[in-house]
C-alpha cells in the first residue's frame, strides 16, 4: 500500500526538472511561519533547515510527515509542483496538503506559493483558471478552504495581485461528519501575455477546527483560448487526496 501511495504522489507532483524553474512556498498560522525559495543555492539550504525538500531551481518542493506550523501538523506527504517553463498546451502550478491535523490555536492556515519563468503556452491570448478540492476524514461545522490565484506578466512571484485573478468558490466540508469531500473550480479568465515570461501565484486559506483532519489541493492552470477548460487536470489533485485518505484509513485499522 505504501508503495502505491508513493507512486501516486510521484506521478502527481514530480514533473521533469527544468534548469530555468524557480518556486517558493510560504506556510503560516497563528504567528508562526515556514518558507522555502529554491531560486538560489542559499535559499535551498534555508529550505532544508525549515523542513522542506527541494533542489536549486527545481520543479517541486515537498514537506509533511512531521512538518508543523502554528498548531497545524502535517501527517502525510505534501508538496508544491509546477511544470515550468510550461508546454504548448498548458502551464500548471499546484500545492497538495495531505492529512492535516489542527491541534492548537484559533487562526487559519494560509499557504502562499508561486512558480515563475513560464514561457508556454505561447500566447498572447491565454486563459487562467483554478480548481480546489478537499477531503475531510473528520470535519467540524464551518471547516472550509478558499483558493485564488494570479498570473503576473512581470514574472515576479509577488502575492497577492497580478494581471488576472481566478477564484474558486469556497470549498465547504459540509460538517460535522466524517468522510466528506468537495471540489470547486473557477471560470475561465482571459488575459494577454505581454512579455517573454510570466509567473503564477496561489493562495489557499484553510479554516479547520481543532480536532478536524483533512487534505487539500489548490491548482492553477494556464491554457490557450482554443483549448477547452482543463477540468481533467483537477483529477490529479483528487487522486492524490484520495491516496492520502486511504493511507490514513489503513493506518487506523
Amino acid at each position: 500500500m505504501k508503495k502505491l501511495i508513493l507512486l501516486g504522489i510521484v506521478g502527481a507532483l514530480a514533473y521533469t526538472q527544468r534548469a530555468d524553474a524557480s518556486m517558493l512556498i510560504s506556510i503560516s498560522a497563528n504567528s508562526a511561519s515556514a518558507m522555502c525559495d529554491n531560486s538560489t543555492a542559499a535559499g535551498v539550504l534555508a529550505c532544508g533547515a525549515a523542513g522542506f525538500v527541494t533542489s536549486l531551481d527545481g520543479n517541486t518542493i515537498s514537506y509533511g510527515v512531521g512538518f508543523s506550523v502554528g498548531g497545524y501538523n502535517f501527517t502525510g506527504a505534501s508538496g508544491t509542483a509546477s511544470n515550468v517553463p510550461g508546454d504548448p498546451l498548458f502551464s500548471n502550478l499546484s500545492d497538495s496538503k495531505l492529512s492535516i491535523d489542527h491541534v492548537s490555536g484559533a487562526g487559519d492556515l494560509v499557504i502562499n506559493f508561486a512558480g515563475w519563468n513560464y514561457n508556454l503556452p505561447a500566447g498572447p491570448d491565454l486563459i487562467l483558471s483554478t480548481s480546489s478540492s478537499g477531503i475531510w476524514n473528520v470535519a467540524q461545522a464551518g471547516d472550509s478552504a478558499t483558493f485564488q490565484a494570479w498570473v503576473r506578466n512581470d514574472n515576479i512571484p509577488t502575492l497577492p495581485g497580478g494581471d488576472a485573478t481566478a477564484i474558486s468558490p469556497v470549498c465547504n466540508s459540509g460538517g460535522p461528519g466524517t468522510t466528506l469531500s468537495c471540489s470547486t473550480s473557477s471560470g475561465n479568465v482571459p488575459w494577454v501575455l505581454t512579455g517573454a515570461q510570466f509567473a503564477l501565484t496561489g493562495e489557499e486559506v484553510i479554516h479547520q477546527a481543532i480536532g478536524s483532519e483533512a487534505s487539500y489541493q489548490g491548482t492553477v492552470n494556464v491554457t490557450g483560448t482554443a483549448v477547452p477548460e482543463p477540468a481533467t487536470l483537477s483529477l490529479i489533485g483528487v487522486s492524490l487526496l484520495g491516496l492520502g485518505f486511504m493511507r490514513r484509513q489503513q493506518s487506523k485499522r
